[in-house]
């Protein structure tokens, strides 16, 4: 009413003097918005409000259509900023509605709404983890019956991992002039080394190629360094449905400039000197409160190695990574893939020798649960650590073990070779033992 009078600025001026506070900051609070309006009211709507107690005991029930409603928002949107186009942007629908089809139908009504009176000139965007037409199981909150506004949303636009990626380094990895000729020297001058030193092994799904326009547009990250985060968030987002779990875009931001989580002395990765890179090390840093809620285990035994080698340590930076690559597993944790992910700086020498270096005191440390399988390491859990544990003390006698070889050589010629004599004979071969003769 204030408003539409034209009488809100002079209203917004008597509660300053009234309260020494604007407006905006008292009108989110119930009790004192109720109490000033009750005080103000009979002095600019006289005839509706004789005193303060008839505005305090009003009691009200709104008849109006959503129609009405919206046709308001409007013309209040237009007479605030003098635009007549108007663009409503809702962030994040498909968490909001999930599967409630009340709120699904409070959408579509509302998008219909804006298309009948906004004759064209008034849009909405929304943003969800999923399509319109699918139930997608990897969404992080699933609402298959998104599919009830696919007519109202009649322009989709699908973003993959690429365009994440795309955006990432479009809004928080642009460089200036100057900076894409220093990168682009450096990597003249370190690019074929740098692309030997992180080549991963026995992997199709990660690309670890390496040009110069890949290295300029994503420095400090590596293009395979964007595909591990992003399958990462996939992996916390199945076990932590999605709640409190940050964006790609976040993480790279928090990743290049948050000091919190820093140790003393430790520059944010973009204060560092050029030519500086991110790692496994660093993801695991920027997710760690993450990766904590949903693999216990294995931030424990980040800790243990911590307590046993010091933070700052190769050691420190071998278990995070081989936790990095054990919640993935999709990339096999073999001594050179860890070198690869673990390079840290573009003209830096190979880490495998201290990385295998690192790897033997991990595994002779009693405290540290680690496991080596087929050239592999993974972090064992309390459950199958102390099964591990119970069958090493286990007394093995070697009657037992010779027992346990020749059955191993007996399943080898099973089923057994057998001849045929004058083609009416079967004569099935046979086994024993014999000892070594010396030439």
């Amino acid at each position: 009413m204030l408003d539409q009078e034209g009488k809100y600025e002079a209203f917004q001026q008597d509660v300053q003097k009234l309260k020494g506070k604007p407006w905006s900051k008292i009108h989110n609070r119930p009790m004192s918005a109720l109490s000033i309006a009750a005080q103000l009211a009979p002095k600019f709507f006289p005839e509706e409000f004789p005193d303060a107690d008839a505005f305090r005991n009003l009691s009200l029930t709104e008849g109006r259509s959503e129609k009405e409603r919206v046709r308001d928002m409007l013309d209040i949107l237009r007479q605030k900023s003098g635009k007549e186009y108007i663009i409503f942007v809702l962030d994040e629908v498909g968490q909001y509605v999930a599967s409630r089809q009340n709120l699904i139908l409070n959408l579509d009504g509302l998008a219909r709404n804006l298309k009948e009176i906004g004759e064209s000139k008034v849009w909405l965007f929304a943003t969800a983890q999923q399509t319109l037409t699918e139930d997608n199981p990897r969404a992080q909150l699933n609402a298959p019956e998104l599919y009830r506004l696919n007519a109202r949303f009649p322009i989709q636009i699908d973003l993959e991992a690429d365009d994440i990626r795309e955006i990432c380094y479009r809004r928080l990895l642009g460089k200036s002039e100057a900076g894409q000729t220093k990168l682009g020297a450096l990597f003249d001058g370190s690019g074929q080394k740098l692309r030997l030193c992180t080549k991963l092994q026995d992997t199709s799904y990660y690309d670890s190629q390496l040009d110069k326009k890949d290295f300029i547009n994503l420095y400090p990250f590596l293009p395979h360094h964007f595909q591990i985060l992003l399958e990462l968030l996939g992996r916390l987002a199945k076990t932590s449905g999605g709640i409190g779990l940050r964006s790609a875009i976040k993480i790279v931001q928090d990743v290049l400039i948050d000091p919190i989580g820093l140790r003393e002395g430790q520059k944010p990765l973009a204060d560092m000197d050029l030519g500086q890179l991110a790692n496994t090390t660093t993801i695991y840093d920027g997710l760690k409160k993450e990766i904590e809620r949903s693999f216990r285990n294995v931030v424990g035994a980040v800790s243990k190695a911590k307590q046993s080698f010091g933070h700052d340590s190769i050691e420190v930076s071998v278990a995070k990574s081989i936790a990095i690559l054990q919640i993935l597993n999709n990339l096999p944790a073999t001594e050179g893939n860890i070198a690869a992910l673990m390079h840290v700086s573009v003209d830096a020498e190979p880490l495998l020798e201290p990385v295998q270096a690192a790897l033997k005191k991990l595994e002779a440390e009693h405290a540290i649960p680690l496991s080596r399988k087929d050239g592999q390491y993974r972090f064992l859990s309390d459950a199958i650590l102390t099964i591990e544990q119970e069958k090493r003390a286990l007394p093995v006698r070697e009657s037992d073990r010779k027992n346990a070889l020749n059955n191993r050589i007996r399943e080898l010629f099973l089923p057994r070779p057998t001849a045929r004599i004058k083609g009416d004979r079967n004569v099935p071969s046979g086994s024993r033992p014999c000892t070594a003769v010396k030439a």
